[in-house]
């Protein structure tokens, strides 16, 4: 099991043979509970056109309008200029434009950030085959890591920031990529291209999962809208009495037969819906900052629920004895 932590607290989980902490534009790998390695995210690519004229005045701007200029001249001219090189360009005074240039200067390139995180297998699917990590990032990017998670294989350009991303299929054969973004819209890989298909949700998205082609998004408007990633049309909604904080997939037995969805909400109450029926319901004594359900380390004949809050973590037995009778 991994998880991306953020600055401001645990944002997503995911399944996964290896453990994955994010901070900032760093990825720490971990195998059996041991850091092994750390990937650093590539920043912002640049135009060479671009990197000369940064280069041409880095030593000395005495002629800042003469650096302005060259960018106005690039950027007339369809080339894509950098984050900030655009925000020199749109500054109101010169004042302001020297103050980025000196700022930038050394650095002009932006570094990149994890938005969110999730897993592939590689060959075939399974809950114990190889898989390699799926990275979204905040420059609308997907990147794509060796199964060892050393090296970057490939990287997708998307029309959104990423805020969930849920996978399923193989990377080798064949896989469909679910990414719900920071527009309020779910986007679609399919086998390395993206699909011009798309689902425009109904209210900005606060969690999400999938179970099966089933896609459940949590939304600011306190309701939970299940769409299906095949005929891209919404099946039905939930209306919840709280906010919701965040939604997981219970999946467990032979074949993972046994689906429901839980849902954490505000006001510490926890439910568990079955399709569109509310089949339990329990409460905590904090507001749930994020969900795990699986198997608690080695053990086989108990499946938890993982509940870390603000200041706490609780675990609590949702299931026994899933061995054979």
């Amino acid at each position: 099991v991994f998880f991306f932590q953020a600055e401001d607290g645990i944002r997503d989980f995911c399944l996964s043979r290896g453990l994955g902490d994010v901070y900032k534009r760093q990825v720490y790998i971990y195998k059996n509970l041991r850091a092994y390695f750390k990937f650093i995210l590539p920043p912002e690519t640049i135009s060479q056109e671009e990197k000369n004229i940064w280069n041409k005045y880095i030593v000395s701007v005495e002629h800042l309008d003469a650096f302005i200029q060259e960018l106005n001249t690039l950027s007339q001219s369809n080339k894509q200029l950098s984050a900030r090189a655009q925000e020199i360009l749109i500054a109101e005074t010169l004042e302001k434009q020297l103050e980025l240039f000196n700022e930038y200067k050394s650095n002009y390139a932006l570094p990149d950030t994890t938005t969110a995180m999730t897993t592939i297998n590689r060959s075939t699917e399974g809950e114990y085959c190889v898989s390699q990590l799926v990275i979204g990032t905040e420059l609308k990017k997907i990147l794509f890591l060796e199964p060892s998670g050393t090296s970057l294989e490939k990287i997708i350009e998307i029309d959104g920031t990423p805020l969930f991303i849920s996978a399923q299929g193989a990377y080798e054969v064949e896989y469909l990529i679910s990414i719900v973004t920071r527009e309020a819209r779910i986007i679609f890989l399919k086998n390395g291209q993206v699909l011009a298909n798309k689902i425009d949700l109904e209210s900005k998205c606060t969690s999400f999962a999938r179970i099966e082609s089933s896609l459940f998004v949590g939304c600011m408007d306190n309701s939970i809208y299940c769409y299906s990633n095949k005929s891209l049309k919404k099946i039905f909604s939930l209306q919840c009495p709280a906010t919701i904080t965040n939604i997981e997939a219970l999946e467990y037995g032979k074949g993972k037969s046994v689906k429901a969805l839980i849902v954490a909400l505000n006001n510490g109450e926890i439910r568990m819906y079955s399709d569109k029926t509310l089949i339990h319901t329990f409460n905590v004594d904090d507001v749930v900052s994020a969900l795990r359900f699986g198997m608690f380390g080695r053990a086989v004949s108990y499946t938890h629920l993982t509940l870390p809050t603000i200041y706490s973590v609780q675990i609590s037995v949702v299931a026994v004895s899933l061995k054979k009778k």
